[in-house]
């Protein structure tokens, strides 16, 4: 699999300090400074097909490097083809998904996405599991079928994960968890795929029905 961590905000980098400690050793990874368009150009050039896990800020026709600036614009899509993609950041689905569709499984977002809230390492230790049955997972599925799985086990993951969470504030009433709540809504919620030749995007049957607009 290549991963793809930017790290150049507040934002990308608690993505940074809740994913890496899952990540499995053999990735190839694209993190912080390296996370330019260049690096992962070349890396989708040379590894086609192998699955692509990424997280950072998104637009709905592109993502941004580490730098800020567009990556897989329009005559980079092809190296999506064939491809399993799971882009973690806002609005990406909207357009850069559905670009994809017939060629490729893309996993993105509608609308804004919140990120994780990496300022307590009790608050990390309960998001790490979400995005480790992502990375886990995702890339094994390759039929609507087990996408469906994919996405209603995600909601399970979430569930356990709130429920940890509502212990540690009844163990500390002081702890902020308004964002790590927000996270762990919109990361199933929000969540749209693109499958092959389905007509129809992949969702959860409670999450959001209709695309958020994006309003720039």
């Amino acid at each position: 699999m290549i991963v793809f961590i930017t790290a150049f905000d507040e934002a990308t980098k608690g993505n940074m300090a809740v994913i890496l400690p899952v990540l499995q050793k053999t990735t190839t990874q694209l993190i912080n400074n390296q996370a330019i368009k260049d690096n992962l150009i070349l890396t989708l050039q040379s590894l086609p097909h192998i699955p692509l896990f990424v997280a950072t800020h998104g637009k709905p026709f592109y993502f941004e490097d580490n730098n800020g600036n567009p990556v897989l614009e329009k005559e980079e899509i092809n190296l999506l083809s064939k491809r399993k993609t799971y882009v973690f950041a806002c609005w990406t689905a909207n357009e850069l998904g559905r670009t994809q569709w017939g060629n490729a499984t893309y996993y993105g977002y509608t609308g804004g996405v919140s990120t994780p809230d990496a300022d307590d390492s009790r608050l990390i230790d309960i998001q790490k599991p979400i995005f480790e049955y992502i990375i886990r997972n995702f890339s094994l599925c390759n039929t609507e079928i087990e996408i469906y799985g994919f996405i209603e086990n995600l909601k399970k993951e979430v569930d356990k994960a709130l429920d940890n969470l509502f212990d540690l504030w009844e163990s500390d009433a002081e702890i902020d968890t308004s964002s790590t709540d927000a996270f762990l809504n919109d990361i199933w919620k929000k969540l749209r795929v693109y499958h092959l030749n389905n007509p129809e995007t992949i969702l959860h049957k409670v999450g959001f029905q209709t695309d958020i607009f994006y309003e720039g």
